[in-house]
Formats: structure tokens, C-alpha cells, sequence
């Protein structure tokens, strides 16, 4: 597997828990909740992942230097898009 497709499985597994997290809890997950699901040591990982995901439009993030605040966006399934498999998200 490449280092690319390895990052797209690790946001999608990331995205995946935030999703099932946020339907079962109520509230998001904070980063040390997520850092078993990618196997991650350190908190930089899910930051990184989170990013791209935030940058993708698939996560929102509602506040900086608090905890809880990366919320899934209204994701409605997934589509081929140019020959790649992607989140669609409602507008």
C-alpha cells in the first residue's frame, strides 16, 4: 500500500469513529480517544489527519485551544469521483 492510499485508509478509518463516537455519545471525541483508532503514540497524528479532513470539508472545527471541537460534517454517503472513491457531504 502506498503512503497515499495508507493516509486516505487512515482519515477514513478517523472519519469512521468520529462518525460512530459522535451518533453514540453525543458529543465528539477528544484526541487521546483517537489516537488508538490510527495507532497513533503522540497527538500529532490525529491533528495531521484531522486537518486534511477539516481542509476536505468532511470535519468542522468550531474552536481552537478547546477540547471536543471536531465535529463530522453532514456526510450523506460516498461517490466516485474522477475515479476516486469520496465522502459527499450535504450543502
Amino acid at each position: 500500500m502506498s503512503t497515499k492510499q495508507q493516509g486516505y485508509y487512515t482519515r477514513h478509518k478517523l472519519l469512521a469513529f468520529l462518525l460512530d463516537y459522535y451518533a453514540e455519545h453525543g458529543y465528539p471525541a477528544s484526541i487521546r480517544e483517537m489516537m488508538p483508532i490510527i495507532n497513533a503514540r503522540w497527538p500529532d497524528k490525529p491533528y495531521y489527519h484531522l486537518q486534511a479532513l477539516v481542509d476536505s470539508g468532511y470535519v468542522q472545527h468550531s474552536g481552537f485551544h478547546q477540547p471536543r471541537t471536531y465535529v463530522p460534517a453532514n456526510i450523506v454517503g460516498e461517490a466516485w469521483i474522477n475515479g476516486q472513491r469520496k465522502l459527499v457531504t450535504a450543502v
